[in-house]
């Protein structure tokens, strides 16, 4: 090998695989075991360390046996371990998430297994390359250079193209099907593969795992013949995983893994469940847009009813969207209300309307983006209620917890409107509950912590709701106006506000801002408790 651009051709395309499998990584291991800041420190963890390895392998293998023959034999492996991870994600998935274990070890099981491999093979080739390469030393410096700055811009290339392009137009499996697909060409054309034995052994493997991934544990039984040729040629050409390997979503995107699911509550009444990634995030009755079986979303009605008084005609706005199941039912209740929605992943609000019941000729107005940044540009003191629901135990976007948010959400208020936002954490030694009363008691004069009941005499996880407003409120004046909203009454029970005052002074409890938010860390303990 003597074309230095030939040589970086190769090195490109090998980190430009073992970046968009880094990528991919993160959102297959989400619909087993959630998407955090310890999903992607162990993706990233692991990729580095079966990089690093394989530099120092291929450094050695390089200088054993310098031939275009092993760096083809590299690629071939590669893309051999590369297909392995589909099988692997379907089958570890259901190891780790039994393993008696830490979640965050459970994780790191997850991603050692399946991920280590073949990131260690893909890190041999740019070493092999460069002994390859040179043949001069007095120009050692510039070669090496070269081919390291065209390896990183190949890293470069396939994180923009996998985070801005292909998940979101292919889907993990298919971007997976694609890199063994890409690194076995390259075996074949610039590893001098052309040795039939070596390409028959290497294709007859590759098709023997494309079998195992198309059809699950049934490929077993399947009877070779024309017709097992024929299905696997079938999902070869639609790149498109089937059986116990596929994705288990319906809808596959850059946010989320989407599904949807059923169950009969009753003769008549199907609940449809929306689940995104691995939690369920909404429940909606298609026959009855007025039933809420969230207890804390009922809060969030009793709020709003206390808001509008007598009126049918309310502003508000909800941060995300889900399976819009409450914009639905403002919708039906409040038939003059104005209801916005910021909901970042288009897709959710598509499948909203496809399979939960959110009518294509809805008054919800929904903004497709980030909810910092639709907040910029809302009216300023036109909102009678802002609902935030878009954090649960695995997954809270923390720039939506911050002081400088509250500030803006407190301009959008009218003077009597009130903020309301989720959140899931243990009372007695959550740190991210009293962090987040102590940051809106920054901004807003009155802050009060409902739950279903008395949540914090509760051990465990639980899910609060938070009301921040610009005027006081009192549980009497909750209950007296929504006695009548729900065929049982009231679910909600306010925490005293002296009790409150206590909680948070007694607590370690921080005020969070832009600039230090440390949420993930905080809601350690209960991410490790639901695993």
């Amino acid at each position: 090998m003597r074309s230095i651009w030939r040589a970086g051709t190769i090195v490109f395309i090998a980190s430009f695989c073992t970046l968009v499998v880094e990528l991919t990584a993160g959102r297959m291991i989400a619909p087993y075991l959630g998407v955090s800041l310890y999903t992607w420190t162990s993706v990233i963890g692991v990729m580095l360390a079966g990089i690093s390895l394989g530099n120092y392998v291929g450094g050695r293998i390089g200088d054993r046996f310098p031939t275009v023959t092993t760096l083809g034999v590299l690629f071939l492996l590669s893309s051999i371990l590369t297909l392995t991870i589909l099988p692997l994600t379907a089958i570890i998935s259901g190891i780790a998430q039994d393993l008696p274990v830490h979640l965050m070890l459970k994780i790191l099981f997850f991603t050692a297994t399946v991920f280590f491999l073949p990131s260690v093979f893909m890190g041999t080739i740019t070493p092999v390359v460069v002994r390859l390469i040179l043949d001069d030393l007095t120009r050692t410096g510039g070669v090496v250079g070269r081919i390291y700055a065209l390896s990183t811009v190949g890293a470069i290339a396939g994180t923009f193209a996998t985070g801005f392009f292909l998940v979101s137009f292919f889907g993990t499996r298919t971007v997976i099907l694609l890199v063994a697909i890409i690194l076995l060409l390259v075996a074949v054309i610039f590893g001098n593969l052309w040795n039939r034995r070596l390409l028959l052994g290497g294709g007859a493997l590759l098709l023997v795992l494309l079998g195992i991934f198309s059809y699950g544990r049934n490929a077993y039984s399947l009877p070779l013949g024309w017709n097992y040729v024929r299905h696997l040629a079938q999902d070869a050409l639609t790149l498109q995983p089937r059986g116990a390997f596929a994705a288990p979503c319906q809808v596959e995107t850059n946010y989320f893994c989407i599904r949807v699911t059923e169950k009969k509550l009753e003769e008549n009444v199907t609940q449809r469940r929306l689940v995104l990634d691995h939690l369920i995030h909404s429940y909606s009755i298609l026959e009855d847009p007025t039933r809420l079986d969230y207890d804390y979303v009922k809060i969030y009605a009793e709020l709003v009813k206390y808001i509008a008084g007598d009126r049918t005609g309310i502003r508000t706005f909800s941060i995300g969207g889900g399976g819009y199941t409450f914009p639905r039912y403002l919708e039906v209740v409040y038939p003059d209300a104005v209801i916005e929605v910021a909901e970042i992943d288009p897709a959710v609000t598509e499948v909203a309307h496809e399979k939960m019941g959110l009518p294509r000729g809805t008054r919800v107005k929904t903004y497709n983006e980030d909810a910092r940044l639709v907040v910029k540009r809302l009216e300023a003191g036109q909102y009678d209620a802002i609902i935030g629901d878009a954090f649960n135990d695995l997954s809270v976007p923390w720039h939506l917890t911050t002081r400088e948010f509250a500030e803006i959400v407190h301009d959008l208020l009218t003077p009597d409107g009130f903020y309301m936002l989720n959140v899931v954490d243990t009372f007695e030694h959550g740190r991210f509950l009293p962090s987040m009363i102590l940051t809106l008691e920054q901004v807003f004069p009155h802050v009060y912590l409902l739950a279903d009941g008395p949540g914090w005499e509760q051990d465990g996880r639980n899910t609060f709701v938070l009301v921040a407003g610009k005027q006081p409120l009192t549980e009497a004046m909750l209950h007296s106006t929504v006695g009548a909203l729900l065929p049982d009454g009231p679910v909600s029970t306010m925490l005293d506000p002296a009790r409150l005052r206590e909680y948070v002074d007694s607590r370690p409890a921080v005020i969070l801002t832009d600039s230090y938010a440390p949420v993930d860390n905080m809601l350690a303990p209960v991410f490790a408790e639901r695993g």
